[in-house]
């Protein structure tokens, strides 16, 4: 038994006709249209802090309980995540501001950085654990930080619910 197929076409209506252009990847183009960045913000100083854990110092019981053996193997995987993710930071206020003056720190020295380096502005990066994951004691110091503080966080994917 065979059948005969029929080429059916669809009119050809321009977006305009149907309500405007679709976003990407509806538009049928294989790539997103970019939007240059106008640096802004002549100068700024940024401190930027990396959440992510460092070392077995950072890490709680729960971690080291559930980790197990590969708490090293763990704990390098997230240095490197960290360090890409924090120059991607960099990169971003560069692109973003003319002439920035940067400097990173981490999590549990925020408050000490905060004191000697004087930012304008505290970019936070993102973190890969839940917060049973870190020492309890430099949350709470974070948190305390973070309640008293007067300057301007952006913060970049990072869960600060626990602060509440």
């Amino acid at each position: 038994m065979s059948q005969d197929l029929t080429n059916v076409t669809a009119p050809d209506h321009s977006p305009a006709e149907i309500g405007g252009t679709l976003p990407f990847p509806f538009n049928q183009q294989t790539f997103c249209r970019y939007e240059p960045i106008e640096k802004r913000i002549e100068e700024a100083r940024v401190l930027v802090v990396d959440n992510l854990l460092r070392d077995k110092r950072d890490i709680s019981e729960v971690a080291v309980r559930e980790w197990g053996d590969s708490v090293s193997n763990q704990l390098k995987r997230e240095r490197l995540i960290a360090d890409m993710a924090i120059d991607n930071i960099l990169n971003n206020i560069s692109r973003l501001i003319k002439n920035p003056t940067t400097e990173v720190t981490h999590l549990a020295d925020v408050a000490e950085a905060t004191s000697k380096f004087k930012p304008q502005a505290i970019v936070l990066s993102g973190t890969l654990r839940d917060f049973d994951y870190y020492q309890q004691s430099m949350l709470d110091d974070f948190a305390a930080f973070i309640r008293k503080t007067k300057f301007p966080c952006w913060v970049f994917a990072v869960d600060i619910s626990w602060l509440a």
